[in-house]
């Protein structure tokens, strides 16, 4: 690894975790930048990322297919939802109608789990174990991060 690009994502690292919510956000923008072949020592963490990507957008596909079945249904097909206002302008639908308008207003994510275990497999040692590790860890949190931004703007 170069010594300017190590030295680069640890000052990113540590103004990631300052207090300064700005800070925090422009270092998570820096990391989602720097190329993860940056902190690369083994060629299979690039075929990791190929498959990561492969795999956001089956999730990226998968949340739209039933977020658009959800959004076909009709209001009198959650009464509990609807006379509670548990989502916003939903007090607006009649039975008939379709609940898209209301379920506009939700967030679809993908999350993760496994990260240290991820982290194992590629490299032996995991975020808690190693400087190398957490970098490779926050750039494959970065790097998820920049897919799910790129399909936000996509729609």
């Amino acid at each position: 690894m170069m010594k300017i690009a190590e030295e680069y994502i640890r000052e990113q690292i540590q103004l990631l975790y300052s207090k300064d919510s700005n800070k925090g956000y422009a270092a998570l923008k820096a990391l989602q930048d720097a190329s993860h072949e940056d902190c690369m020592v083994y060629t299979h963490v690039n075929e990791f990322f190929d498959k990561l990507d492969g795999m956001l957008d089956l999730c990226i596909e998968q949340l739209l297919e039933r977020f658009e079945i959800q959004c076909r249904r009709k209001a009198k097909n959650y009464p509990f939802l609807m006379e509670q206002g548990v989502w916003l302008d939903s007090d607006e639908l009649k039975p008939d109608d379709e609940v898209r308008e209301v379920l506009k207003h939700g967030t679809l994510t993908v999350g993760f789990i496994g990260l240290a275990e991820t982290l194992k497999a590629l490299i032996g040692v995991h975020h808690g174990e190693s400087e190398k590790a957490q970098i490779l860890g926050l750039q494959i949190v970065a790097h998820m991060r920049k897919a799910m931004d790129k399909a936000t703007e996509k729609r």
